[in-house]
């Protein structure tokens, strides 16, 4: 649980503890109030202190402009063993990469077969398959979705996503793969639901926390 909820809890529990110990030694025992209070506070400061030492002395919850991208030791054809099979397959392809492969030539449809160099990168860019209404090069700006800061924005550019429109058409396996190209940090990516988020901003709506990131208080 977060730091904050798990910490009151506590405290709430060691204020349980010391309420009993207020009730079994003044209330039911024989000493007197006052001193089955004192006893109570002291119970109350030990149990408090010690389940907030024994539960909730995690790691502090981490900011997405701390994060740092963790290293990727997969290679490119493992990278593809990931690609999954049916509609989203294309989708797919454009987060991984093509085959590490060369590219096979396009042949003339009449006359003589004749090489035909391939497609310059620039023919088509490489997250077209989006069907996006912008051009592939307009970049929106990623970090207007909450969860995803500037570091992050560079990793998601790197591996071709550009675009709201991109990360709204997400299913669980690409989200599955960049939570583990983005490691510890990667379930932000359901828990903020970047998915939703990207779907309003792709519409053109505003959310609250876009609205902040579009004044400056944020980054």
């Amino acid at each position: 649980m977060p730091n904050a909820d798990c910490t009151r809890n506590c405290w709430i529990a060691g204020g349980l503890t010391g309420l009993l110990v207020l009730i079994f030694t003044s209330v039911i025992g024989p000493l007197r109030w006052f001193e089955g209070l004192v006893l109570g506070l002291v119970a109350f400061g030990i149990m408090g202190a010690f389940l907030v030492w024994l539960i909730c002395r995690g790691r502090p919850a981490e900011d997405a402009a701390d994060w740092h991208p963790a290293h990727h030791d997969t290679t490119p054809a493992e990278d593809m063993q990931l690609q999954p099979r049916g509609i989203q397959s294309q989708a797919a392809e454009g987060f991984l990469g093509a085959a590490q492969s060369a590219p096979t030539p396009r042949v003339a449809p009449s006359g003589d077969a004749q090489p035909v160099p391939p497609a310059s990168p620039t023919d088509s860019g490489r997250n077209d398959i989006y069907g996006g209404s912008g051009d592939a090069g307009q970049a929106d700006d990623l970090k207007q979705i909450k969860g995803v800061g500037p570091k992050l924005e560079e990793l998601l550019h790197d591996n071709g996503v550009t675009r709201f429109d991109q990360i709204a058409g997400w299913g669980d396996a690409e989200i599955d793969h960049f939570a583990d190209l983005i490691g510890r940090m990667g379930g932000r990516i359901r828990s903020d639901d970047w998915v939703a988020q990207a779907r309003a901003l792709a519409r053109g709506e505003d959310t609250e926390f876009s609205k902040r990131v579009e004044e400056g208080s944020v980054y």
